[in-house]
C-alpha cells in the first residue's frame, strides 16, 4: 500500500461534500489518505474510513477533446437516470468533470469520473474495499449498458494521487508532489456543468413581449434577464400550447397563466386532468367540481341534451363521433347510434343516456336494419355510463347549464374518474357544451378560456393524411368564435401537430428525444442543433415561440408558489 503523507484535508472533504455521513467536519485533525495495491483511496479520520473507487469515463474513439459544446450537456441529463437507477441499489457514486492544463503528459484535455464510496468504522476497512470493488463492478456494468459508446477504466495509484492531488490544489491545500509525477499532469475540477441556460441560444426578443396583459415570467438572453414577459391577449385569443415532459413546470406555467386571467376578469374553465388545480392561484373566486363525486361539488351534466340554437344535425353528428373516437365504434354501431339518437331528439327536448339505452333495447321499427350484434355492442359500452361513478355524473343531480360553467371561474376535477376512456368522454362532452356554446353566440367575440390537461387525449397524434379528431374538430373552429383553448401536453408526438402548429403561442419545457426536437425545430423555424438543449432545460424555464414575434425567447415562468394569491 502507498502511504501518503498525513495531511489536513477537512477543509477539502466538507467543501465538496463527498460523504456527508463522514465528511461533515467542524475541526482540523489529521487525517490519514492511502492508495490500495486495487487502486482505491483510503481516507481516515477520527476512527472512521472512507474507501473510494474512481472510474474514468470517456469517449471509445474520438475523445472528449473534439466533443461538440453539448457533449457533457446531454450526458450529464442522461446521468441523472443512471444516479437514480443506482442510489435505489444503495451505490453512492459522484459525477466528477475536470478540465487538464494544455500541456500534459497523459491526461485528456476534459475528462469525466465517476466516483463510488463507502463509509464506516476504521475497523470496518477491508470490509468496506471488497464493498467499493463490488459497487465499481456494478456501477460499470450498468454505465455501459446505458452507454456501450463510452470507454471506462479504474484509475491507477499515479492518476488518483493527479485527481486528488488536483482537487486539493484547487482548493488551496498543500499537498507534496512525489517525483515521478510532473505538475503538467495535474487537472483543476470544475465543480458542476456549464448552465444550460448558456447553450440555449435564442434570438434577441423583441421588445413587444413586454407590454401584454398577461406577465407570466421574466425573458433570458445570453443568460441575463432582459426584462418581463407579459402576454397579450389577442395573442391567448388564437390559442397556445404547453409542451413539455412531466417535472418541466407545465402545470406552474398555466397556473400562472390561470391567476393572471382571475386578475384581468378573464373567465376560465379547466379540465383537470390529475386533481393538480384544487389550490389553484389560491382564489376564493375558483369553483371547483369533481367529476364522478356525490354531494355539491359533484359535476352534473346531460351529455345528450342539444343546445336551443344548434342545429339538431350537427348535434348528433357530434355526440355520434365522442362515442365513435372513445370506443371505437364500428360503422354499423356507429349508424345505429345516430338512428337512435335522431329518434330521440326528435321526440324529447333532454334525451338521457337511460332512455337512449331503453331505445336500443326496445328493438324499435327503425333499427330493424341493425344487427342484433351492433346493438348488443353499444349496449356494452353505454350501460357501464349510467352505472357507479359515471351515473353521478350523467345520471343524477340537476345538471350544470353550460352558462353557469363559462361565467366564472372553474376548475372540473376529472382525476376522481379511474378509467381513461370515461375521463376522455367527460372531458370531449364537456368540449362539446363548450363550442356548441359558442357556436350560438357567434355575434359575441367576449374572451373565455378553456385549459386542457393531458390534451393528447383529446387530439392525439394522427398522420398527416388521417382525418380530424373530433377534439380536433371543435378545437379548430372555436378560435373563430372567441374562445381560447390552452393544450397542454408531454410530448409532441403524442398530440395532433396541426393543433400544435395552429396554436398561436407555443411554450416548450424541457423535451428530449431526437422526433420530438426534429418535430420542434420544423415548428420554431430554427435548426436542430440549435434547439436540441430543450432536453436540458431546468425545470420553469422554457422556448416560446408566438406568431405575431418572429423569432422564438427564453422565459422563465414565475413560481406559483412565490406570487401572492389573488383577491
Amino acid at each position: 500500500m502507498l502511504n501518503l503523507p498525513r495531511i489536513v484535508v477537512g477543509k477539502f472533504l466538507s467543501t465538496i461534500k463527498l460523504s456527508p455521513s463522514v465528511f461533515s467536519y467542524t475541526d482540523t485533525s489529521p487525517t490519514t489518505v492511502e492508495i490500495s495495491p486495487e487502486n482505491l483511496l483510503i481516507v481516515t479520520k477520527n476512527k472512521r474510513c472512507s474507501v473510494f473507487g474512481i472510474l474514468r469515463v470517456e469517449p471509445p474513439s474520438r475523445g472528449l477533446k473534439n466533443s461538440p459544446p453539448l457533449e457533457f450537456q446531454m450526458i450529464y441529463r442522461k446521468y441523472q437516470d443512471l444516479f437514480t437507477s443506482l442510489h435505489k441499489l444503495g451505490i453512492n457514486v459522484i459525477y466528477l468533470y475536470a478540465i487538464s492544463p494544455s500541456k500534459r503528459e497523459s491526461l485528456p484535455n476534459s475528462i469525466q469520473f465517476l466516483m463510488v464510496s463507502a463509509s464506516g468504522s476504521h475497523k470496518l476497512k477491508k470490509q468496506l474495499q471488497v464493498q467499493v470493488l463490488h459497487d465499481l463492478g456494478r456501477t460499470t456494468s450498468a454505465l455501459l449498458s446505458a452507454f456501450p459508446e463510452l470507454k471506462t477504466s479504474q484509475l491507477n495509484y499515479i492518476d488518483l494521487y493527479r485527481v486528488l492531488y488536483g482537487l486539493m490544489n484547487n482548493l488551496e491545500i498543500s499537498l507534496p508532489l512525489p517525483s515521478n509525477i510532473s505538475p503538467s499532469n495535474i487537472p483543476s475540477f470544475l465543480f458542476h456543468l456549464q448552465s444550460p441556460l448558456k447553450v440555449v441560444s435564442m434570438p434577441l426578443p423583441s421588445p413587444e413581449i413586454g407590454f401584454g396583459e398577461l406577465a407570466l415570467g421574466e425573458v433570458f438572453y445570453m443568460n441575463n434577464r432582459v426584462g418581463p414577459f407579459r402576454l397579450r391577449l389577442s395573442d391567448l385569443s388564437r390559442h397556445m400550447c404547453i409542451l413539455g415532459v412531466t417535472g418541466s413546470g407545465k402545470s406552474n406555467t398555466a397556473k400562472v397563466l390561470v391567476r393572471e386571467l382571475v386578475s384581468q376578469n378573464i373567465p376560465v374553465l379547466i379540465l383537470d386532468w390529475h386533481g393538480e388545480y384544487k389550490d389553484v392561484g389560491n382564489s376564493s373566486r375558483f369553483s371547483y367540481l369533481i367529476a364522478g363525486e356525490k354531494g355539491p361539488r359533484g359535476l352534473h351534466i346531460s351529455p345528450l341534451k342539444p343546445f336551443k340554437l344548434v342545429d339538431a344535425a350537427e348535434h348528433i353528428s357530434l355526440v355520434t363521433g365522442i362515442f365513435e373516437e372513445v370506443y371505437t365504434l364500428t360503422p354499423p354501431q356507429s349508424y345505429t347510434l345516430r338512428v337512435v339518437l335522431s329518434d330521440l331528439i326528435s321526440s324529447t327536448d333532454d334525451p338521457t343516456l337511460e332512455e337512449l339505452i331503453s331505445y336500443i333495447e326496445s328493438s324499435p321499427a327503425s333499427l330493424r336494419i341493425s344487427s342484433r350484434e351492433s346493438r348488443l355492442a353499444l349496449l356494452r359500452r353505454l350501460t357501464p355510463l349510467v352505472e357507479g361513478q359515471t351515473a353521478r355524473i350523467f345520471s343524477s343531480g340537476n345538471p350544470a347549464t353550460i352558462e353557469e360553467l363559462l361565467r366564472g371561474y372553474i376548475a372540473i376535477d376529472l382525476s376522481y374518474l379511474k378509467d381513461l376512456n370515461t375521463r376522455t368522454l367527460v372531458a370531449l362532452f364537456l368540449l362539446k357544451m363548450v363550442y356548441e356554446y359558442k357556436l350560438s353566440q357567434r355575434g359575441n367575440t367576449s374572451l373565455h378560456v378553456t385549459i386542457i390537461e393531458e390534451a393528447s387525449n383529446i387530439l392525439p397524434y394522427r398522420r398527416p393524411e388521417m382525418p380530424k379528431s373530433i377534439g380536433e374538430r371543435m378545437v379548430s373552429e372555436l378560435r373563430k368564435y372567441g374562445e381560447s383553448v390552452v393544450l397542454i401536453s408531454q410530448l409532441p408526438t403524442d398530440t395532433s401537430q396541426a393543433a400544435i402548429k395552429n396554436s398561436c403561442v407555443k411554450i416548450f419545457h424541457r423535451i428530449g428525444g431526437k422526433e420530438e426536437i426534429r418535430i420542434i425545430s420544423g415548428l420554431l423555424g430554427l435548426p436542430e442543433n440549435e434547439i436540441s438543449p430543450l432536453s436540458n432545460l431546468p425545470t420553469g424555464y422554457a422556448v416560446v415561440k408566438i406568431d405575431s414575434i418572429s423569432t422564438p425567447f427564453l422565459v422563465h415562468f414565475y413560481n406559483i408558489t412565490n406570487l401572492k394569491p389573488t383577491s
